[in-house]
């Protein structure tokens, strides 16, 4: 702007965000305390990678964001296995087991109506289509031979919700790793969401095939009594940060590569 001698009639704020990834720990914290100095009447959010066509894109909308806590019991202590093992039954097992069921080997859900609301027109899909995309470089850069068959392409496939495994734990592994069978398994995952996905929505339709597969659903580590009388628990925890897009309007999305 400087270059071109334009002098405009408002001023230009910049944030940069490096914990972004990490959930932006000390921005709130920063945004109350220079309130005044951040005071503006729009908010553009330059996020996300570059297009592999290296050319300024324009985005018109960026999914929303809920999470998920699994936590599923074995013993009330880690237990030997060489003295437990085919007796005492394996958190980690039964967590594997319990995220298996929820998508197929192509990588969708299988909960039914996860996806429901969504349809892609001719037309809408023809504009997808339009999009530069290079797959063949994107699956190579990525290190991938197959992609997830949400969607026939890049494009089509970030229309819908998604269901994502970010991170498991259940004891130790490498130089920690000991012979036992654990106590607990926990994963956490996030779902992305589209206008047409209602987080409150998903999120029961999740619990409701948790107990389909005889779960018992707790909010808090179970007692002892519930311990003797359901054979399979989880705890399940819910976190709703960005609902849906089209609840945000004031906010507009611009990425520019």
């Amino acid at each position: 702007m400087e270059e071109a001698g334009i002098s405009p009639d408002y001023s230009i704020k910049i944030i940069l965000d490096f914990e972004e990834e990490q959930g932006s720990p000390r921005l709130p914290a920063a945004v109350i305390q220079y309130k005044d100095k951040l005071d503006a009447d729009l908010m553009l959010i330059m996020d996300g990678p570059r297009h592999t066509s290296n050319e300024p894109t324009l985005s018109y909308g960026a999914r929303g964001i809920s999470e998920l806590f699994l936590t599923t019991y074995g013993p009330k202590l880690p237990q030997h296995s060489g003295h437990y093992g085919n007796y005492a039954p394996n958190p980690a097992l039964l967590l594997a087991q319990l995220l298996a069921s929820m998508k197929d080997e192509n990588g969708r859900v299988v909960i039914p109506g996860f996806y429901d609301g969504i349809t892609l027109s001719e037309s809408e899909k023809a504009i997808l289509a339009a999009v530069p995309d290079d797959e063949v470089a994107i699956k190579r850069r990525l290190g991938i031979s197959r992609t997830d068959q949400v969607g026939q392409s890049y494009q089509e496939s970030i229309q819908y919700p998604s269901l994502n495994i970010r991170g498991m734990r259940s004891a130790w592994v490498g130089q920690e790793a000991r012979t036992i069978v654990p106590e607990i398994a926990v994963a956490e995952l996030d779902m992305r969401l589209v206008p047409e996905s209602d987080p409150n929505r998903l999120f029961g339709l999740i619990e409701n095939h948790i107990r389909d597969l005889g779960f018992h659903i707790v909010e808090a580590d179970p007692t002892d009594e519930e311990r003797m009388k359901y054979p399979k628990i989880v705890k399940v925890k819910k976190n709703q940060f960005l609902t849906k897009p089209s609840e945000l309007p004031w906010i507009q999305k611009l990425e520019l590569g």
